[in-house]
């Protein structure tokens, strides 16, 4: 009976936690000198149907939603750094690091979460001078992440050097 009561004491408490990213967001969402953006699947959908981007019509059927945090210029005093925030929480999760670049005082990581062949999660983490971090929800493959990079949204850039290394 003891076991029982806490298993399922365990169970809730754990179901109302949020994951490390999650929380990241929360922690800075509404804050002065933070901007963050949540675009849903079916708005970015409607961003491909008015495009007329090939690449983008093709991807927006596998994109379930999209979030962008980043801190405004006026407000960065050199205190604040994304990735170091964050390396604990996805250093312990299931992301496997696609790339690394270090460049004039920011470091940036791209880290896919994957089941098998398909990409479940896409996250970018830029950390340093400048601090932005976007996180890609959907279901595609590694080889339509360069596709992403035509996607107009901050940070997302540094998927098209992804594209060689793929093919």
């Amino acid at each position: 009976m003891v076991f029982a009561l806490t298993v399922i004491l365990i169970s809730a408490c754990s179901m109302g936690q949020k994951n490390g990213i999650d929380a990241f967001f929360a922690r800075y969402e509404g804050r002065d000198g933070f901007t963050t953006v949540n675009i849903s699947g079916d708005l970015f959908s409607l961003f491909a149907d008015v495009s007329e981007d090939p690449d983008l019509k093709e991807i927006d059927l596998k994109i379930s939603s999209v979030r962008v945090l980043s801190i405004n210029d006026e407000y960065d005093n050199g205190t604040i750094n994304f990735y170091d925030e964050l390396k604990s929480t996805i250093g312990k999760g299931d992301y496997e690091e696609l790339m690394m670049v270090k460049d004039s005082g920011n470091d940036v990581r791209i880290m896919v979460k994957t089941s098998g062949r398909i990409i479940n999660e896409l996250l970018i983490v830029t950390g340093g001078k400048d601090n932005a971090m976007v996180q890609i929800k959907g279901r595609f493959e590694k080889k339509e992440l360069a596709k992403l990079s035509h996607a107009n949204i901050e940070g997302v850039s540094y998927l098209e050097e992804l594209e060689a290394d793929v093919k």
